[in-house]
């Protein structure tokens, strides 16, 4: 690659937004790319992204995990305390790194409106889908989200203006069409 002609989108993960202390081996090694990229003296963004679900999705997230435990009636299983995700539907996240090609190198980030507890999640789904099914607390979890202490510049972008909650019927009718074939 020749680093004039060259500039990289480093897509990175908000955990390493936070102090050390807080992150995962996912976020050290998204960390040591980012080094690469700066000691190499190639042109590059860095843009954050935060947690995500949608169309053609096969990571089993919290979004999907909950989705199939509602509709197999399983009950969901949460910390005691309020943890809260910024969720993104990936159609949105594209849409907003393409965009970014117009901006300068620097760091981003792709936060949604759409911060909501694990729990309001569990009961926004069982709404959806109108069943109801235990929601098991116990243990506590780290709020990552209240840890964060500097958020690049937010880039994010609605591809279409649909509600989380229709993102949300979209992707559960995907996720019913594939359970029954």
């Amino acid at each position: 690659l020749s680093k004039e002609n060259t500039e990289i989108i480093n897509i990175s993960s908000y955990m390493q937004l936070l102090e050390i202390k807080y992150q995962n081996s996912y976020s050290l090694s998204k960390e040591i790319v980012n080094k690469f990229l700066v000691d190499s003296g190639y042109k590059h963004k860095n843009i954050y992204l935060f947690d995500s679900f949608g169309t053609g999705d096969t990571r089993e997230k919290v979004t999907d995990i909950f989705i199939k435990n509602i509709l197999n009636r399983q009950n969901i299983k949460i910390p005691h305390n309020d943890v809260s995700i910024n969720l993104t539907h990936v159609d949105d996240i594209c849409f907003s790194i393409i965009n970014s090609l117009k901006y300068p190198q620097g760091d981003y980030s792709i936060s949604s409106r759409h911060a909501i507890t694990l729990e309001d999640l569990a009961m926004l789904i069982m709404k959806i889908l109108n069943v109801n099914v235990t929601i098991e607390k116990s243990g506590a979890a780290i709020n990552y989200l209240e840890n964060i202490k500097r958020l690049p510049k937010n880039i994010y972008l609605q591809h279409k203006n649909k509600s989380l909650e229709v993102r949300l019927k979209e992707r559960i009718n995907e996720i019913q069409k594939t359970k029954n074939t």
